[in-house]
């Protein structure tokens, strides 16, 4: 089975889990829209056996429209081509970061996902994005195991 977690949004990330590896990606920009075609490369696999695990997202409040509408395009294009490559959840971030004691700092993701992955490239402190993505897809793992 191969779990994929997905942060989304113009500057998310992409992370996959596939045995004892895993992979990170940051989303591809193409000028200020995602690069569908090589977002399609990366979310490529066996697709009956593939879950994806998508963040579960909602408008942030004083955002500009154009930023609305800007991370709804990708968001909903995530979602869609995501759904060509396998079993696709939208998790609400309350549910995938209670599984870590989590709560609201993206610098918390990237302690939490160096620690259960140490060989992960995670070196900056900007990879907090990846960090979450692969949160996501290890949140996916344990539950199909039952370890959630």
């Amino acid at each position: 089975m191969i779990f994929i977690g997905v942060d989304p949004g113009l500057n998310g990330a992409v992370a996959t889990i596939d045995g004892d590896t895993c992979t990170l990606h940051d989303l591809p920009r193409l000028g200020p829209d995602l690069d569908w075609s090589r977002v399609d490369v990366i979310l490529h696999g066996n697709s009956y056996h593939t879950m994806i695990g998508i963040e579960k997202v909602s408008a942030f409040p004083k955002q500009g429209v154009v930023s609305s509408f800007n991370f709804g395009k990708a968001y909903g294009g995530l979602v869609a081509l995501a759904s060509l490559h396998g079993s696709v959840e939208l998790i609400p971030p309350r549910k995938w970061k209670a599984e870590y004691g989590l709560h609201k700092g993206k610098q918390d993701s990237l302690l939490v996902a160096r620690r259960l992955f140490p060989t992960a490239d995670l070196k900056l402190k900007k990879d907090h994005n990846k960090a979450e993505a692969l949160l996501i897809a290890e949140y996916l793992r344990r539950r199909e195991t039952g370890h959630v």
